[in-house]
């Protein structure tokens, strides 16, 4: 059973005034700024990637990296990452999200003990990586 978890809001300099007072039970991670990382590490990461990354997306690859690794130290067995942009379409918003995280997890876990992603996203049905892939 996926019972223990937290969930994280990745924060940019450029948007904190978005989260002035995020929720208690929300973990602020500030943001990687691709633009500001090492060359060679961005050079290592584009060698692996699909296609060339830009600055911004290598920023976020990282920013959920360290997100994940906060998870596993934490010894947590699910972990909502949120961008700083992210909104709920929920009459509580985000808040109310975080009030049905618990709901969420157990609905997944009942229907597939071994889940491994669930994506929140305001797209339909269309293939994830379409959506994802502008090429």
């Amino acid at each position: 059973r996926k019972t223990r978890g937290g969930a994280q809001v990745i924060l940019s300099r450029s948007r904190a005034h978005l989260w002035k007072s995020p929720p208690a039970m929300l973990r602020v991670a500030d943001a990687v700024m691709g633009v500001e990382m090492p060359r060679a590490l961005v050079k290592e990461m584009q060698s692996w990637a699909r296609r060339p990354l830009q600055a911004g997306e290598i920023g976020i690859l990282k920013s959920n990296e360290g997100a994940w690794r906060h998870a596993l130290k934490q010894g947590w067995e699910w972990t909502l990452v949120l961008e700083d942009d992210a909104t709920a379409q929920l009459s509580g918003g985000i808040r109310q999200l975080l009030a049905l995280l618990p709901a969420i997890v157990a609905s997944a876990t009942a229907c597939d003990p071994q889940w491994h992603l669930l994506v929140l996203s305001p797209h339909g049905l269309e293939d994830f990586f379409a959506v994802c892939d502008p090429a």
